[in-house]
């Protein structure tokens, strides 16, 4: 039964992860940070932050790719890399329920509440969603205790040999892991004596624990091979930057051991995090183990207590998560006892409060720590337009000039999608002849001269470098006072909501006569049957000058044409039914407002559907 209960905790809590995992990034996030770090360094086989977490890393890069091949079809490579941190919490909250179990001789109840609550604490449920290591540390931290309790029960050596080996996999992840090691050597030797220990059995162990340190060459490796991945600082030599990256500079110089004034008001955090009963509780549990079981749980809670004084002002907060499961053993323990002293039918109380706990966490976290489908994961947004736009384009290795969040988009897009191979993005300040296409933001950071008169926009965002030969003159169309103007094409696009959603692109012709006598602003606004169409009492239409002032009315040249484009946010589906003209209005802005210059009406031909590339 006890088994049964815990692979159902198991399946629970991998459906609420599921519901709540990342799925999408925020633009600001492409710009550096530990989570956008570890998306590539998953992708990629990079060294994720200092000293490396070679062994997290690598797993983490074959989870990629098998689970592109096993569950390619079912979610999005960001999908993918959250559901990495999923399978450690999974493992973590496994290993915490078989210690509840010893904890609470066999209560099944009490150590399945305990269980769920843990699950559903902030840090831990957000480590468990997003792409970062801290829920394997969790689950070293819970492996060695299991392993410890393991070998007092049995007396097995190859459970010491195995704790030898868990500790060498935290030296190869998350180095402050380790603080459990000066009370688990307290733990054993207070078991087992030095005396007995033989030279063999020492060697042994150290052979063990510095085996997965191995794994720092991969660092060394990858490091060697691109030199573009070491980060900020000059080095000279690989082996160079291999030793200051090991050493983990930023991490220490975010510590202090400067010891006054004291303050300790930054620890508000813990009890947050699991509730002042809680953190009550488990501090109180610790006298209701065994002593040597005590002394190893409470020593390793002091140890991440004096380090995170230290690191007050870095992310103590994240690197003492192992801390908060060893205070819900150690009060369930408490809940334990307390239950057997009282009587029937009190005994079932406690772990009825603990089940209110579980419903108190995860009504107050699920809005916080839900990742999937934000509204503000923009960070695909800008490259997804420029592939749109650049899809109807012949012939791969565009150079694009584009400004640094596209490119940072474009960048993800091709190494967790696959997409946008056959653009190469430029920064502005690089561009040159070379640079076949720009785009709209780009287009102010340009070079001086280097656009001519031959500029047509592809797209909502792509404008085309033509080498001054004119578009094909279109046949007909509305008539200005300087030409005429003609639909070209109409393109229902779908975007994902962050970018959004579906957005109707008509593509416009300007056949110059004759010059324009002024600069204006054209509103192309959408109508059916001769009337104007509204979505959610607003106007669907679109403002902005031609070309968006790439090239000014003014300067246009006769004989000239200029294929433009007009982009609509049109909602999930047409309130009166599909567009079928468009009136297009040109006015002038001035600082009594709009000023009406000339209007026209303009057939639309029948929107054909674009379909968003498969993410």
């Amino acid at each position: 039964m006890a088994a049964l209960a815990g692979a159902a905790l198991l399946a629970a809590a991998l459906v609420l992860y599921v519901c709540t995992l990342d799925n999408g990034l925020r633009l600001d996030e492409l710009k550096g940070g530990d989570l956008i770090t570890h998306h590539y360094a998953q992708l990629q086989a990079r060294p994720s932050n200092a000293p490396g977490y070679p062994l997290y890393t690598m797993g983490g890069w074959l989870w990629f790719r098998l689970g592109r091949a096993l569950l390619g079809s079912l979610l999005s490579p960001i999908e993918i890399l959250s559901l990495y941190s999923t399978l450690w919490a999974l493992a973590a909250l496994g290993c915490l329920y078989w210690l509840l179990l010893r904890f609470t001789e066999g209560s099944v109840a009490l150590s399945l509440s305990a269980s769920a609550f843990y699950g559903v604490t902030y840090f831990f449920w957000y480590y468990a969603v997003s792409t970062e290591q801290y829920a394997s540390a969790v689950f070293q931290t819970l492996l060695v205790v299991a392993l410890a309790l393991r070998w007092e029960e049995t007396g097995r050596a190859r459970y010491i040999y195995l704790l030898a080996l868990v500790l060498g996999t935290c030296a190869a992840n998350l180095v402050t892991t380790l603080l459990v090691t000066p009370p688990l050597v307290y733990f054993v030797l207070s078991r087992r004596p030095l005396s007995p220990w033989r030279r063999s059995q020492v060697l042994h162990m150290a052979g063990l624990f510095c085996l997965p340190l191995l794994s720092y060459g991969f660092v060394y490796v990858r490091g060697a091979q691109h030199p573009e991945w070491r980060g900020e600082g000059v080095w000279p030599n690989a082996l160079a930057w291999f030793l200051d990256f090991l050493s983990t500079r930023q991490g220490r110089e975010e510590m202090t051991l400067q010891l006054l004034p004291l303050d300790l008001r930054y620890l508000h955090l813990v009890p947050a995090e699991l509730g002042w009963p809680v953190l009550f509780a488990g501090l109180v549990g610790l006298w209701f183990f065994p002593r040597h079981q005590g002394i190893f749980l409470g020593g390793t809670l002091l140890l991440y207590l004096l380090f995170s004084y230290v690191d007050r002002y870095g992310n103590w907060y994240q690197v003492v998560m192992p801390a908060y499961p060893l205070l819900v053993l150690s009060g369930a323990r408490l809940v334990h006892v307390a239950s057997n002293r009282l009587r029937q039918p009190w005994r079932s109380l406690p772990v009825f409060l603990v089940l209110i706990a579980v419903v108190e966490r995860a009504s107050l976290n699920l809005p916080r720590v839900d990742q999937r489908d934000r509204p503000d994961d923009d960070a695909l947004c800008p490259g997804l337009a420029l592939l749109l736009d650049s899809e109807s384009l012949v012939g791969g290795n565009l150079r694009v000039a584009v400004t640094y969040d596209e490119q940072l988009s474009l960048e993800y897009l091709r190494n967790a999608f696959g997409l946008g191979l056959q653009l190469v993005p430029v920064p502005p300040s690089l561009a040159d002849e070379s640079v076949c296409a720009f785009s709209r933001q780009a287009f102010p950071l340009l070079p001086p001269g280097l656009l001519g008169h031959g500029i047509e926009m592809a797209g909502e965002e792509l404008f085309l470098r033509c080498g001054g030969e004119p578009a094909t003159r279109p046949q007909g169309g509305a008539l200005l006072s300087f030409g005429s103007v003609r639909a070209l094409s109409a393109e229902l696009r779908a975007y994902p909501a962050p970018c959004g959603g579906q957005r109707l692109l008509v593509r416009l012709a300007w056949v110059v006569d004759r010059p324009p006598k002024q600069d204006f602003v054209a509103s192309l606004r959408l109508m059916r049957s001769g009337q104007r169409l509204h979505s959610n009492g607003a106007l669907l239409q679109s403002d902005h000058p031609p070309l968006w002032g790439v090239l000014v009315p003014s300067r246009w040249q006769p004989g000239q044409v200029l294929l433009d484009a007009y982009s609509i946010g049109v909602g999930s589906e047409w309130p009166q039914g599909e567009p079928d003209s468009a009136e297009l209005v040109l006015y002038r802005n001035a600082p009594e407002g709009p000023v009406p210059l000339e209007s026209t009406i303009i057939p639309l031909p029948t929107p054909t559907a674009r379909p968003m590339p498969v993410l």
